[in-house]
């Protein structure tokens, strides 16, 4: 009997030495080639989906600023012929803003019409220009003398230039104020 019970002992260690059995199945976890290739294809389509849209968002902003400036230049020049007035257009491109200032009341007291608009706090875009203080008459049309503070309007031919990264947009003011993209 101990000398069956060896030989099944010893038989049953025989059938398992031919066949190996590893301590760890390697397929119970982790993941194929072809499942990490699978991924990093997925993964590489997506990311050339979306940086493109970065680009487009950038020139997007750099557009928005553009139309913004541009309404407001428009802006500045039907408020000078609405008051029959001086209307003035300040541009500090040191600090990326620009507002209007009108007289509203006749009195030479200049009032700001709006908000100060501050390009780099909506987007953050730069802007430089050639021109930092435009000033229309009641008609409409370019006033080159000195307005009620003693500045001196400038003449409003020029440029202005927005930008972000890569992204660039200008707007031309034409010699009777009129700003052409």
């Amino acid at each position: 009997m101990k000398h069956e019970r060896g030989l099944r002992e010893r038989s049953d260690v025989k059938a398992d030495r031919g066949t190996t059995v590893c301590p760890v199945d390697l397929r119970t976890g982790g993941f194929s080639i072809f499942e990490l290739l699978y991924v990093v294809m997925f993964m590489s389509v997506l990311l050339s989906i979306a940086l493109p849209s970065v680009d487009q968002r950038d020139e997007r902003r750099v557009r928005m600023a553009a139309d913004q400036y541009a309404s407001a230049h428009r802006l500045a020049r039907s408020m000078g012929i609405q008051n029959g007035g001086m209307s003035e257009f300040h541009v500090d491109t040191a600090n990326n803003r620009y507002w209007i200032e009108v007289d509203t009341s006749s009195t030479g007291v200049m009032d700001t019409i709006g908000e100060v608009r501050n390009a780099s706090t909506e987007n953050p875009v730069s802007l430089s220009g050639t021109r930092s203080l435009v000033c229309f008459d009641g008609r409409g049309l370019p006033d080159l003398n000195k307005n009620n503070r003693g500045d001196t309007c400038e003449a409003h031919n020029g440029f202005v230039v927005f930008t972000l990264g890569a992204q660039r947009d200008s707007l031309e003011v034409t010699a009777l104020g009129k700003v052409i993209r």
